[in-house]
């Protein structure tokens, strides 16, 4: 519950209701701004699979997890460069997932693809650094089309650190 009051205050600290903010939810373990709640779990867990296998330096698991659209525009070795050089340095660093997450709608010219999840680790020094992971349905899959570390989303990060 304490939770819950905490991100309805920072809806309102941010200069929103928490209505434009979106729901504030409460799982019990962390608080997330969820604009729209039809079936984003799925969609987190492998938000959380990719943070998993980047802080375990598995580029294998990690590429397979990767949207083919992305790989197709970007090319693979670029895209293993990034896994290589950005996201598993500072995934490694994480000692754990802040409990502040926003969750929003990925909406492409066809209409619903997915959702961003503007969110945080926790250092083991207890530093919190923002990160962008956007999970889309692709193929009848559910893959990483984005990802974006150490940068904070104004207007979509809960807080910016």
């Amino acid at each position: 519950m304490n939770n819950l009051i905490v991100a309805s205050t920072l809806a309102v600290w941010l200069g929103t209701s928490a209505q434009a903010a979106g729901r504030a939810r409460d799982d019990g373990n962390s608080t997330v701004l969820v604009q729209h709640e039809v079936g984003w779990k799925g969609y987190e867990a492998r938000m959380k699979e990719f943070v998993e296998f980047a802080a375990n330096a598995d580029v294998s698991a990690l590429m397979g997890l990767m949207s083919r659209a992305a790989i197709e525009a970007e090319g693979p070795e670029r895209i293993k460069a990034r896994l290589v050089n950005e996201f598993i340095p500072f995934f490694a660093q994480r000692r754990s997932l802040h409990k502040v997450t926003a969750v929003n709608r990925a909406v492409g010219p066809t209409g619903f693809l997915g959702y961003w999840f503007d969110t945080y680790i926790v250092t083991a020094s207890g530093d919190v650094r923002p990160f962008t992971i956007v999970v889309i349905h692709e193929g009848g899959d559910l893959v990483v089309h984005e990802v974006i570390v150490n940068r904070c989303r104004m207007n979509r990060h809960p807080f910016c650190p």
